[in-house]
């Protein structure tokens, strides 16, 4: 069943989670942007899958039956960490801005501080590399880019 679990993909999960709160695969596929086939093919994997049925056809929609109602907030958990990891990719450090300076030992502070509040007051995030001042210390700073 391990290898098995791997077809559980985000979409899947999120039909799981879907036929959970609505008991309607119509409202799943519209909620989802997708169609109620592709919904019923999830449902269907998941059913695979897991070997049990997840939910029971009522008269007015889906029953989640006791396995739907274990794997419900482990699903809700693992979308959320895919959705955090979507947002944590977003923000790449790709995006900052890398100050490369060279200054005396004791304008190092000083320097860093005035980047830092100027950093805040512009709204831009950066990452400050700081080397000591030597008289190679341009060439250095040309080389590390």
């Amino acid at each position: 069943m391990e290898k098995q679990l791997s077809r559980l993909d985000y979409f899947t999960l999120k039909v799981l989670i879907g036929l959970f709160e609505y008991k309607n695969g119509s409202v799943v596929a519209e909620k989802l942007n997708s169609t109620q086939p592709k919904v019923s093919r999830a449902l269907s994997t998941m059913r695979e899958v897991i070997h049990n049925e997840l939910f029971i056809r009522q008269q007015y929609g889906l029953q989640p039956n006791a396995m739907a109602e274990r794997l419900y907030p482990l699903a809700k958990n693992i979308i959320s960490a895919y959705d955090d990891m979507a947002t944590a990719a977003k923000t790449q450090p790709e995006n900052d801005l890398v100050l490369h300076i060279s200054a005396p030992e004791q304008m190092s502070m000083f320097l860093l501080e005035s980047i830092d509040k100027t950093s805040e007051m512009l709204g831009v995030s950066h990452i400050v590399d700081i080397h000591p001042w030597t008289e190679s210390a341009e060439q250095k700073l040309h080389k590390e880019k």
